[in-house]
């Protein structure tokens, strides 16, 4: 399927440094990575929609399965962490284990005789 577009949309875009493009997983990490702890899947959610779907309508906007795989996978990638304890989400009230950022390894802790 081809879709319309002018070339120099397509240039502007491919001009566009990788650095520079987020993804949607880099994104909640970020949100993840900010807060004060952890998060549930719905404060990210709602986190997310208000920083960068304010426009969006509300059909189009990020829902929780998004946000579950999203997480899932930076989990995979060992970006975030799941808490073994549980805590209440702020939302909803359920007990939810809560996602974290690890904290990064500063040495290798590599003893040499």
């Amino acid at each position: 399927m081809k879709t319309a577009v002018l070339d120099t949309s397509i240039a502007a875009w491919h001009a566009i440094p990788c650095d520079k493009l987020k993804t949607q997983n880099d994104r909640i990490e970020a949100i993840v990575t900010a807060s004060d702890g952890d998060m549930s899947l719905g404060e990210i959610k709602i986190v997310y929609r208000g920083m960068f779907q304010r426009d969006v309508p509300e059909d189009k906007r990020i829902e929780a399965n998004t946000v579950s795989r999203a997480v899932n996978q930076l989990i995979t990638a060992g970006r975030l962490q799941r808490r073994e304890t549980v805590r209440p989400c702020k939302f909803s009230g359920v007990d939810i284990h809560p996602v974290f950022k690890p904290p990064l390894q500063n040495s290798l802790d590599i003893q040499v005789e």
